[in-house]
């Protein structure tokens, strides 16, 4: 059973870094965030520039010690930020850690005075639409592939 207690934000190192490599290359992750492989050098050139970023904030997610996923936002103007975020180690995938993550990425945009949090998420991922929901999320608009949701916070 995961306890809340025990979970926290931290920051993205180089060891995360190495971590989030692994995760982003599996297959299943990819396909639940619509993401593509990632290519190492790539990744090493934009970890050296997330210094100088001002439109993103990004933590990792830390469970007794241990980082098991990644999460923030991006495209941050206006006081507004997209959300995005993932659980990278499968062992807590199911566990409820989704609704801990809702909670946090809204005390960490209010503290930087963010009014509007949005995110996209591919229509058949059902179990993350239900998660935003019952966060406070609405659809705002949908495409092709992806549902478009908004919180006010």
């Amino acid at each position: 059973m995961i306890l809340f207690q025990d979970l926290r934000l931290g920051s993205f190192d180089k060891n995360v870094l190495d971590l989030s490599f692994t995760w982003l290359n599996d297959p299943e992750l990819q396909s639940l965030i619509a993401s593509s492989s990632v290519n190492r050098e790539a990744q090493n050139k934009w970890f050296e520039k997330l210094s100088t970023r001002t439109d993103l904030l990004i933590f990792s997610i830390i469970y007794n010690q241990t980082p098991i996923g990644v999460m923030g936002l991006k495209n941050i103007a206006y006081n507004e930020g997209e959300y995005w975020g993932y659980i990278g180690d499968k062992a807590y995938w199911g566990k409820g850690i989704g609704s801990w993550m809702m909670e946090e990425i809204a005390q960490s945009a209010k503290h930087i005075g963010i009014t509007k949090i949005y995110l996209k998420v591919l229509h058949d991922n059902i179990r993350a639409i239900n998660l935003y929901k019952k966060s406070g999320f609405s659809v705002s608009d949908k495409d092709s592939t992806f549902t478009f949701m908004e919180k006010k916070i």
